[in-house]
């Protein structure tokens, strides 16, 4: 450890006083420095990661809450996703029962046009029943009229 220089001064009334240099100040009042920062340190750190800790807490939190929500979108929107694939799959075998009227199966072609129609009207009416999107009544509706046009031309 530091040794401590001292000086002996003789004062104008003669007494002999100690003075002690800065560099040399006394092991236990530097320890008790050392000791204070450290505290402060560790105290400005766990604030620190207290802080970080609420953070993460409320970020998860959040989470959680836009899950939900995304959640609920795709669950609404799942049945809109759902009323177009019938959509287009009966629309594919319409396109067959045209191809079979074509080639001279008459018959055949006739029942698996009535039976797209009805999944396709059916699929038009989940849809309509299911509105989730500002545009989407004007969207079903175009798809209903251009469908209509369509199949009487058929």
């Amino acid at each position: 450890m530091c040794s401590l220089k001292k000086e002996a001064i003789l004062s104008t009334t003669g007494e002999k006083r100690v003075l002690l240099h800065p560099e040399n100040i006394d092991d236990t009042i530097h320890a008790k420095m050392i000791r204070s920062l450290q505290i402060k340190i560790v105290l400005s750190l766990s604030l620190l990661i207290v802080m970080l800790l609420a953070a993460a807490v409320m970020s998860m939190l959040e989470f959680r809450k836009m899950g939900d929500s995304v959640e609920g979108v795709l669950k609404n929107n799942f049945s809109s996703i759902e009323a177009t694939k019938k959509m287009m799959d009966a629309l594919e075998r319409e396109d067959s029962g045209l191809l079979l009227w074509i080639i001279g199966d008459r018959e055949t072609g006739l029942q698996t046009i009535a039976s797209s129609h009805a999944i396709i009207r059916s699929a038009l009416g989940d849809a309509g029943k299911n509105i989730t999107e500002t545009d989407e009544p004007i969207h079903i509706a175009a798809i209903t009229s251009t469908y209509a046009a369509y199949h009487a031309s058929v």
